[in-house]
């Protein structure tokens, strides 16, 4: 009797996840570790073009995201970004509006902004 086998999508990510729940299992499944493991080996290597490349999101082309890959941490990230925004003028244009408020947010907490910089800041807060 022939076995009908199927080809997931999935990402490399994914595929780490897949094999560290499959090893945690008792007794694992060889076959099948063995098979995923040489999978992942000739992923990272190069030597398997991938079945689909999704085109990125609208979020994505515009940059409106944090990526996990961006930052270990979000307040890595927040403190990357200050950084860009106090140390590049130049790249204040490609932040996001959501990145810019947090951006103020982090730098008016934390005492960074100039007295004018606080009153602006202080002026688009919600009156209360």
């Amino acid at each position: 009797m022939p076995v009908t086998k199927f080809r997931p999508y999935i990402t490399e990510q994914e595929l780490s996840v897949i094999l560290a729940a499959l090893k945690s299992q008792t007794p694992p499944p060889l076959g099948l570790i063995r098979y995923l493991e040489t999978l992942a080996i000739k992923i990272d290597r190069g030597l398997v073009d991938p079945a689909v490349k999704l085109k990125p999101t609208i979020e994505e082309k515009l940059e409106l995201h944090i990526t996990p890959a961006d930052a270990i941490s979000l307040e890595g990230t927040v403190i990357a970004l200050v950084n860009v925004y106090e140390n590049e003028p130049a790249k204040r244009a490609r932040l996001s509006p959501k990145q810019i408020e947090t951006i103020q947010q982090y730098r008016f907490i934390n005492d960074r902004m100039s007295e004018t910089e606080e009153i602006e800041y202080v002026s688009t807060l919600p009156k209360t």
